[in-house]
């Protein structure tokens, strides 16, 4: 145990915590890590601000910042390896991550609003998440078992949401919300699957859902109140779609293998339903184009 480490990363959290500005009120930070050559970083400043660091194992690597108000921080790594990065803007605001494996790596930022909430917990090995928030009431969570998943999520307006769950080996996730009131969810179980949704605009949803391997669904919007839903179940299927206007309703549900299903919607409260069951199969809907 590299004590020398520890009692130097605790003395910085004291330190920082007990040197924020005139006026901070119940700053606390807490360290604990067992293992050897485990590194940890914390600054505050604000109020009632609360950072608690966990690290076992070996080779892990903290770094936590928070201002503004009411904000908190939980970082828990177990494992050896892994790296966690947290930053907190606003008033608040909370963020979690949580890392149980090897070699697992968590970047979330939030600033310049209020009540955000972020999440990332990574359960396996050579995980990676990449989340950042902006603007108010925007709620981001990140669930990935498995080995070598990958999740990037942007938002962008008020009072936004974004969910992600990923369960198998090597899956990956993308979404971007400038937007308000939109909602969007992607799950995915299995191997070699690809989500992502893009939203513009106003109360949007998409939802994901992926149970297979290699699997391809992606969505865009930019309007008011549209709504995608992509169901894939099987292996090496593809569906896309793309939504422009108000109210737009479009559903893909694709069962079997190697099936690909495209969706473009222009207009107005326009309605496409694609299903496919079997194999190599495709479909095409153009509306409003």
């Amino acid at each position: 145990m590299n004590i020398k480490r520890i009692i130097t990363a605790s003395a910085i959290s004291i330190i920082l915590s007990s040197t924020a500005y005139a006026g901070s009120v119940r700053e606390n930070a807490v360290i604990n890590q067992v293992g050897n050559e485990n590194d940890a970083f914390v600054r505050q400043n604000g109020t009632e601000n609360n950072i608690q660091v966990d690290q076992l194992g070996e080779y892990n690597g903290v770094s936590a910042e928070q201002t503004g108000q009411g904000a908190q921080a939980n970082i828990l790594q177990t494992g050896d390896g892994n790296q966690a990065s947290s930053y907190q803007g606003g008033i608040d605001n909370v963020l979690s991550i949580h890392q149980n494996g090897d070699r697992n790596s968590a970047n979330l930022k939030q600033s310049g609003g209020e009540s955000n909430f972020q999440q990332t917990n990574q359960n396996g090995n050579n995980n990676h998440t990449t989340s950042e928030q902006t603007g108010t009431g925007s709620v981001m969570m990140s669930l990935q078992n498995g080995n070598s998943n990958a999740s990037n999520i942007n938002q962008a307006g008020t009072n936004d949401s974004f969910e992600s769950v990923q369960n198998g080996n090597g899956n990956y996730t993308h979404g971007y919300q400038d937007s308000i009131g939109s909602t969007a969810r992607i799950t995915q179980n299995g191997d070699g699957n690809h989500g992502g949704a893009v939203q513009l605009g106003q109360s949007q949803t998409v939802d994901i859902v992926q149970d297979g391997n290699e699997n391809y669904g992606d969505s865009f919007q930019e309007g008011q109140g549209n709504v995608a839903r992509l169901n894939q179940q099987g292996d090496g299927n593809f569906a896309f779609v793309s939504q422009h206007g108000i109210g737009n309703m479009s559903e893909v549900n694709q069962t079997g293998m190697n099936n690909a299903a495209t969706i473009c919607a222009d207009g107005t409260e326009n309605f496409a339903q694609i299903n496919q069951n079997g194999n190599a199969n495709r479909a095409d809907i153009l509306q409003g184009i």
